[in-house]
C-alpha cells in the first residue's frame, strides 16, 4: 500500500500533485494531471491551492508556481525535507492519529479515543472499518478493543507504518531511551558490528516496538513452524542473541517468551543489521535455506552465480522480508526499474520461485516490491559488468584546444560509463583529435575527427559515437 493511503481524499490529491512533480522534470501539466488522476479540472485547482499554501507554510522559500494557466512549477530550498512534509500531513490526518492511538494503548477506549482525538463516536467506528480494510493486506485487524493477528505480523506492520512516516528528530524523541542505547552498544560489542546511523535507529525503533507490547494484555497468536523455530533455534548468531535479550529482558517484570529473540533475529536478517557472509551466520542451517533461494532468484534474473556479498545481503533480507511478513507499505512514488517491464518471463519465473519456496500469499504490494528490487539487481549486475570507457583528447595546448576540451567534458558527462581524460599515454576507447594530430603517438580502439565547432551538432555527432561504443562493449 501507499503511505498516502492513510490520508483523507484531500491529502491524497495534494501529495498526488506534489509527488508527481518530484516524478517530471519540475514542472506538470494540470489538464494532464486531471485526466491522470480522474477528477475535475475545479476540485484539482482547488487542492493545488491548498497544496501551494502547505508548501510556503512549510519552508517559506520553497514554492508551487504557476508558470502559465496549465503548467505548474515546483521550487524547493536546499534543506525542504520531503519526508518531514509528508508527515506534516500524515500527522494532521485521522486514520493515522487512530493508529498510532491503537499503538499507545494496551486496550483501547473508545471513550478515550473520542476524547483524546475529539471526533465524534460515529466517526471513530466509519474510520475503524476503513482502517480494517487496509490492515487487512498485513492479515491483522482492529477487533473488541484490540489488535488481532499473529504478533509477527503486527509488529512488522508498526516498523514500516512508523519507520516509513517518522522524520528522524521525530524518531528519536520517540526511541532515545537509554536501556534500548545500552542493548544497542552491548549487541555491537559483542558480535562485532557498527551500525550506521540508519540502522541504528531501525533496531532502536524495533526494540521500542517490542517493549510496547511486551505489555499487551491480548492473547498472541504464534504460527511459526516447528521446523523453522528448530532450525534457528541451532543457528550460533540466534543463540547469542537470545541470551543477550535474555538479560536485558530481565528487568522487565512482564512475562515473555523465546519468540522474542526469533522475532529479533529475524529482524536483524529482514533488514541486513548482519551481513550474510558473517561468520556468525556460516553454521546457520536456516540462511543456508535462503542462500539457495537466493542463487535460484539470481540465477533467473542475471544468468550468473552471486558472487557479491552486496547482492547476497540485499536478497536475504528481501526474501526474509517474504517469507515472515506480510503487506508492504511504500513512503511515495519512484521510477524504479521493474523487472517485469524489461523481461516479463524473468519476473514471472522468480514469482514461481517464490511461490514454491517462501511464500503463496504475497500481496500486489509486496509483489511490486520483489518487481522492483529484482529490477534494481539486473540494473546494477548489468551496470558493474559495463566496462568504462576512455574518451582521450588529443588536441595541442592552447587557449582554444582547453574550450574544446570543456566543451567535450560538459557534453558527455551525461552519459555512462564514460570518462573524459587527456589522452597523453593512456589507452583509450575513443581517441578525439584532428587531422592533424600524430596518431601513431596514442594508443587508442577507434579514433574521432573534431571539426572545431564547439557547436550542439558537434555535441550530438559526439554522443552518437560514444553511444556506439558503449553498445558494441
Amino acid at each position: 500500500m501507499k503511505l498516502a493511503e492513510w490520508m483523507d481524499k484531500h491529502q491524497q490529491i495534494q501529495l498526488t500533485v506534489f509527488q508527481s512533480i518530484l516524478k517530471s522534470e519540475g514542472t506538470v501539466s494540470t489538464k494532464s494531471l486531471a485526466q491522470e488522476m480522474e477528477i475535475s479540472l475545479p476540485t484539482l485547482q482547488k487542492e493545488i491551492r491548498s497544496l501551494q499554501l502547505a508548501v510556503e507554510y512549510f519552508e517559506p522559500t520553497s514554492q508551487l508556481i504557476k508558470v502559465d494557466n496549465d503548467i505548474l512549477s515546483l521550487r524547493l530550498a536546499n534543506t525542504f525535507s520531503i519526508k518531514r512534509f509528508v508527515y506534516s500531513y500524515l500527522e494532521q490526518a485521522l486514520d493515522y492519529q487512530i493508529v498510532t492511538f491503537i499503538f499507545e494503548q494496551k486496550e483501547v477506549s473508545i471513550t478515550k479515543m473520542v476524547l483524546d482525538l475529539q471526533i465524534s463516536e460515529a466517526s471513530i467506528f466509519r474510520r475503524l472499518k476503513v482502517i480494517n480494510q487496509l490492515l487487512s493486506e498485513f492479515e491483522i485487524q482492529f477487533r473488541n478493543k484490540r489488535l488481532t493477528g499473529e504478533e509477527i505480523q503486527i509488529r512488522s506492520f508498526f516498523f514500516q507504518f512508523f519507520w516509513q512516516s517518522l522524520p528522524l528528530d521525530i524518531l528519536e524523541k520517540r526511541t532515545a531511551q537509554p536501556v534500548i542505547g545500552n542493548l544497542i552498544r552491548v549487541i555491537e560489542k559483542h558480535f562485532g558490528l557498527d551500525f550506521s546511523k540508519e540502522q541504528y535507529w531501525k533496531l532502536a525503533l524495533w526494540l521500542e516496538i517490542m517493549q510496547n507490547r511486551l505489555d499487551y494484555r491480548g492473547k498472541r497468536q504464534h504460527r511459526l513452524q516447528p521446523e523453522t523455530i528448530h532450525e534457528i533455534e541451532m543457528d550460533p548468531f540466534y543463540q547469542e542473541l537470545k541470551n543477550i535479550l535474555a538479560r536485558y529482558l530481565s528487568r522487565f517484570a512482564f512475562q515473555w517468551s523465546e519468540e522474542e529473540a526469533i522475532y529479533l533475529y529475524l529482524f536483524f536478517l529482514s533488514e541486513a543489521l548482519i551481513k550474510v557472509d558473517e561468520k556468525w551466520l556460516s553454521q546457520s542451517l536456516f540462511v543456508s535455506n535462503f542462500i539457495e533461494i537466493n542463487q535460484q532468484i539470481y540465477r533467473t534474473i542475471v544468468e550468473s552465480e552471486v558472487g557479491s556479498e552486496s547482492f547476497a545481503s540485499f536478497l536475504l533480507k528481501l526474501h526474509v522480508k517474504i517469507a515472515f511478513s506480510k503487506g508492504w507499505i511504500e513512503a511515495g512514488v519512484n521510477d524504479m526499474i521493474l523487472l517485469s517491464d524489461s523481461t516479463p518471463e524473468k519476473m514471472s519465473s522468480c514469482m514461481t520461485i517464490i511461490e514454491k519456496e517462501l511464500a503463496k500469499d504475497n500481496s500486489d504490494s509486496q509483489w511490486r516490491m520483489l518487481d522492483q528490487a529484482y529490477g534494481l539487481v539486473a540494473d546494477i549486475y548489468k551496470r558493474r559488468q559495463q566496462k568504462k570507457l576512455i574518451i582521450g583528447v588529443a588536441l595541442e595546448e592552447s587557449l582554444q584546444s582547453e574550450e574544446i576540451y570543456q566543451f567535450i567534458q560538459q557534453h558527455l558527462s551525461v552519459l555512462p560509463y564514460v570518462s573524459v581524460k587527456r589522452a597523453k599515454k593512456r589507452d583509450c576507447s575513443l581517441l578525439i583529435a584532428s587531422e592533424y594530430t600524430e596518431l601513431k603517438q596514442y594508443s587508442y580502439q577507434e579514433v574521432y575527427f573534431f571539426s572545431g565547432q564547439t557547436s550542439l551538432f558537434e555535441a550530438n555527432r559526439l554522443k552518437k559515437a560514444v553511444q556506439a561504443l558503449l553498445s558494441n562493449n
